[in-house]
């Protein structure tokens, strides 16, 4: 069976459409993940009495996505720990760990 220039032309096409699709829903998800992350990591720090005042400053996703890890400072003193969220748990990660989520 022959297929014809301008059906494989539409095939192609579509193909390209419905690939940018994905790949934009996946990064809008993405952002949201890490939008969420941040928020529920200042306030675990809030809580938690690690921070009196916690500021998120950078996010990124880790190990396709599972995690969503969170830099939080304080000013004053300055110090600066990891927050790891994931589907089922949110930490404080040690000095210890932090390289591995670097």
């Amino acid at each position: 069976m022959k297929i014809s220039r301008n059906v494989a032309g539409s095939l192609v096409i579509a193909g390209l459409v419905l690939f940018g699709g994905y790949k934009a829903a996946a990064m809008m998800n993405e952002s949201a993940q890490l939008t969420v992350a941040k928020d529920q990591c200042k306030r675990f720090a809030q809580e938690r009495k690690v921070f009196t005042d916690a500021k998120p400053v950078d996010a990124w996703t880790k190990h396709d996505g599972r995690f969503a890890v969170v830099v939080l400072i304080q000013s004053e003193p300055f110090e600066q720990k990891l927050c790891v969220q994931s589907h089922y748990s949110l930490s404080i990660v040690s000095r210890l760990e932090e390289p591995f989520w670097y």
